[in-house]
């Protein structure tokens, strides 16, 4: 899940419509306008990239539909980037009415879409003055064809956002916190494990959904994300995509892309779970050569455990990622993909590994994992202030070793859970079966200028290894208490 800030701007548009970067409006957009600018998470929020984070991020365009109290369709607004400034690093900006109870559904990379079924540019009447909200959404469904991967660069992701109750005002500055869902799920392949046995040549996907809202019905609260997919009626499971090809270290990455299936039987022949068809050669310890390339098929799996721990195929949702880690491969597959989209899966062991994006950062080692759902922590200025980073992980806790590498904030010492030093502690916050939720990181005195960062480095075994930074910030977590003391940002 992505998150944008919208920052509604101070600066008063006369001749809104005339500016070249706005879109030809309808006339009641026309008059006593203001900008906006729509900043996704600054970079102090922003995880080091892996492979694959940047690209599933990546925002080409933006469009804002503005909607009045009713819910009903007032007119669309593009929103532009603007250069880097004042530490951000994604700033979009468009012109908004000023008004009351709007409603903002922010689409990102769906201009093609948007386009044909705006009559202001040439479309359909869909986006026409007082059409109702969930009128639009319905028909707001996108074909596969935008999911093919590129002969180079990456594939630019449909999202969707919404925000309720804005008021857009002449010279008042309103910032909200918008978060964005993609429209699509990703699969990621990494054999990196059994490079010396299997060369994972390419990858497809059988049984794909072959069209899928680009909205949902609503923004999901944590903890309880999105797990009902939402789908078109008329969506058929009988798309089969173009195989992707692996890359020098054994992985598919950020590839291959597929709509929500809310299907996981095969009682209907176009309506039925989809499945990954993995292509690649084997070798055995005692052969010399490689095997021709081979067919595996791949199951969405979910593991339960109530009443008794047992298997089930997987429906498919929007904005999550399926890791599908190979740790062994034992023999060859099927002769071709169409005879391993239709047989069970053989000689090969998977590890599955399945998050949503509140965790924008997984680490591999082997069957073992963790994910994060950031590289930093955030603390205010006053003395048992508290950043929690969500994480995600089979690593036994007490193999997570950790170390505070700051030389100037005291000695380490060891808690329960963690250490810390004379300013800051690091815990790992652990569920009830023991394993590890978060890393609690929290400030043990008032801001010091000289004692305001710190960076712990976490390792397991010899291949899992990551800093966290610790920042603890001249700011109050209560603003007006601290004396509007604090730096406002000219967007």
């Amino acid at each position: 899940m992505k998150r944008l800030y919208v920052f509604v701007s101070i600066v008063y548009v006369l001749f809104a419509c005339e500016r070249k970067e706005v879109v030809v409006c309808s006339t009641a957009l026309q008059d006593s306008e203001v900008e906006i600018a729509l900043n996704t998470a600054g970079t102090t929020r922003t995880p080091t990239p892996v492979a694959g984070t940047a690209e599933e991020d990546a925002i080409d365009e933006l469009d804002v539909l503005l909607f009045d109290k009713n819910q009903k369709y007032v007119g669309r607004r593009r929103a532009y980037k603007l250069p880097v400034n004042y530490g951000y690093i994604h700033i979009y900006r468009a012109t908004m009415p000023v008004g009351e109870e709007y409603t903002l559904h922010l689409l990102a990379n769906c201009k093609a879409l948007l386009d044909g079924k705006d009559p202001e540019r040439g479309g359909g009447p869909l986006l026409t003055v007082g059409t109702g909200w969930s009128a639009i959404r319905e028909e707001l469904i996108d074909l596969p064809a935008r999911l093919v991967p590129p002969a180079s660069g990456f594939t630019p992701l449909p999202m969707w956002g919404t925000v309720a109750d804005i008021d857009i005002q002449k010279d008042v500055v309103t910032r909200v916190n918008i978060e964005m869902l993609r429209g699509v799920a990703s699969v990621d392949l990494d054999a990196h494990a059994v490079r010396d046995s299997f060369r994972l040549k390419e990858a497809c996907l059988y049984f794909a959904p072959d069209r899928g809202y680009i909205a949902y019905t609503a923004i999901p609260v944590a903890p309880a994300y999105n797990t009902d997919p939402y789908v078109p009626g008329t969506m058929k499971t009988t798309l089969v995509t173009s195989a992707v090809e692996a890359d020098a270290r054994n992985q598919i990455l950020s590839k291959l892309y597929l709509y929500e299936n809310a299907y996981n039987t095969r009682d209907n022949s176009e309506k039925q779970r989809s499945r990954v068809i993995v292509g690649g050669q084997f070798k055995g310890k005692k052969d010399a050569d490689w095997s021709p390339t081979s067919y595996y098929p791949i199951d969405f799996i979910k593991h339960e455990t109530l009443p008794a721990p047992h298997d089930t195929y997987r429906k498919i949702n929007r904005n999550w990622k399926y890791l599908f880690n190979i740790v062994e491969v034992s023999g060859p597959g099927y002769e071709t993909p169409e005879i391993a989209s239709e047989n069970y899966p053989i000689n090969m062991g998977i590890s599955v590994i399945e998050w949503n994006q509140v965790h924008e950062e997984i680490i591999v080692d082997g069957p073992y994992y963790i994910s994060l759902a950031r590289r930093e922590a955030w603390l205010y200025q006053e003395a048992n202030a508290q950043d929690e980073i969500a994480v995600s992980s089979n690593i036994p806790a007490a193999q997570l070793e950790m170390t505070l590498l700051s030389g100037t904030n005291g000695a380490q010492t060891d808690v329960a859970n963690g250490i810390r030093n004379d300013w800051f502690q690091v815990e790992k916050v652990l569920n009830n079966e023991g394993n590890p939720v978060a890393f609690r990181v929290t400030a043990l005195q008032n801001y010091d200028a000289s004692h305001a960062t710190d960076a712990v480095e976490v390792t397991f075994g010899g291949r899992v290894k990551f800093t966290l930074s610790i920042e603890q910030l001249n700011q109050s977590q209560n603003g007006w208490d601290d004396g509007g003391g604090e730096d406002i940002e000219d967007l």
